[in-house]
């Protein structure tokens, strides 16, 4: 049997993901054992997830997923680059995954370890390019890109642009890159995604993008039309199911709690979280005051040097209290928590090949910890109690991390 993992968020799992997770069974002949590495209630852009991770490794679980890990908040918060090199760090100590599938646009894996060699190698004549062009005043993703063109030989040249604005290839690049970093054993496994891109915000045919489903659940009241479409029977059955509990979840469900923290922070004391440089604490000193919304605040404060993402995963690091003194703290994930299983049967090889400490009771495993893994759980409790005091439409019904019953 070969373990097959894949880093995801399904927020929510839809019809492409189905798609890769059908390919690979169909790839392997059903002779696998696929690993979801998820994230928890916030995710790698820092915004929010629509529904709780429980909820989505259900979807998960349903749609031909094995085990489902958590993919800790703290951790996978994170740029591109940390994201995907903490995820892989957390896989390859795993010791039992042989291959990682991730979704691709240009499904080009030669093109991909290429770009990711140079990215990790950093050879002389694309330093050199690379600084000219954020010496002109690029953003760093740009300058890449431009100086990856001008490294390259012509013939790569006209994929670039296209890959290196991809957010499924960006990420393609970096496991690669951290698959290198690692020297491990791990083989890739793409597949090229079906339907719109990552970030087409309409819904069109039955392969429209997370972000596309999403606004058309916060566009209107009821469960109908495009999402059903777009996302297996069993994700649809779960999504409908969790209105009765609970509300769907964006960074407008957190405005008060992120208005409040700007306004209450002076100046300096932003610049204690990560990627606070530049000045950039000026403009959300200078925009939170006048904005609407979580959203108007993310766009006045965007420009070609803080692109959006940045912005957001700053709101987020400042709600949850991520400062630097954690992030040089807490290097790595520290053991790998079980919060689906489809099948026990196959839990044996993980509790037995691991090189970090397998949980499934989650209580169990904190009284026996040390004060250093105890502190990254009460984060992460934390996280979860902040992202459930808005999910949960009566507070009766919030579970602690404790208390909730995994289901495997």
């Amino acid at each position: 049997m070969k373990y097959i993992g894949i880093i995801s968020e399904y927020n929510p799992l839809h019809n492409g993901h189905k798609h890769q997770i059908d390919t690979l069974r169909q790839s392997f002949d059903d002779n696998i054992a696929i690993v979801s590495l998820l994230s928890s209630d916030f995710l790698q852009r820092g915004e929010p997830a629509l529904l709780d991770k429980y909820a989505r490794t259900n979807m998960a679980l349903e749609a031909g997923v094995d085990i489902v890990i958590e993919y800790p908040a703290f951790f996978c918060c994170r740029s591109a680059e940390d994201y995907a090199d903490n995820a892989i760090y957390l896989l390859d100590k795993l010791n039992i995954i042989d291959y990682i599938s991730y979704g691709t646009k240009i499904n080009d894996i030669v093109s991909l370890k290429s770009i990711a060699g140079i990215l990790i190698e950093e050879p002389e004549g694309f330093r050199k390019f690379l600084r000219t062009f954020l010496d002109a005043g690029h953003s760093f993703a740009r300058a890449r890109e431009k100086a990856l063109i001008d490294f390259l030989e012509s013939s790569q040249n006209d994929a670039i642009p296209s890959i290196m604005r991809s957010s499924n290839d960006i990420l393609a690049i970096e496991y690669e890159k951290s698959l290198l970093r690692h020297k491990s054993s791990i083989r890739s496994f793409p597949i090229k995604r079906v339907g719109s891109d990552y970030n087409d915000p309409k819904a069109d045919g039955k392969y429209s993008s997370a972000t596309a489903i999403r606004n058309e659940i916060f566009a209107s009241p009821y469960l109908v039309g495009p999402v059903r479409d777009n996302v297996p029977a069993s994700s649809f059955k779960i999504l409908t199911e969790h209105t009765v509990q609970h509300d769907f979840i964006n960074f407008e469900s957190f405005k008060n709690e992120i208005f409040y923290a700007l306004l209450s922070h002076t100046d300096d004391a932003l610049q204690d979280y990560p990627n606070v440089n530049e000045g950039i604490e000026h403009l959300l000193k200078k925009y939170v005051i006048g904005s609407s919304s979580v959203s108007a605040l993310i766009s006045s404060c965007t420009t070609k040097r803080y692109p959006s993402t940045r912005i957001q995963r700053l709101l987020t690091h400042i709600l949850l209290g991520i400062d630097n003194t954690m992030l040089q703290e807490y290097k790595r994930p520290q053991y790998a928590r079980i919060i689906g299983c489809s099948n026990k049967g196959i839990l044996s090889g993980l509790f037995e090949k691991s090189s970090i400490p397998i949980v499934t009771s989650l209580r169990k495993f904190y009284d026996s910890a040390d004060m250093s893994v105890k502190h990254l759980i009460d984060f992460e409790n934390k996280v979860c109690d902040i992202y459930s005091k808005h999910e949960y439409k009566e507070s009766g019904q919030i579970q602690s991390e404790f208390s909730v019953k995994v289901r495997i």
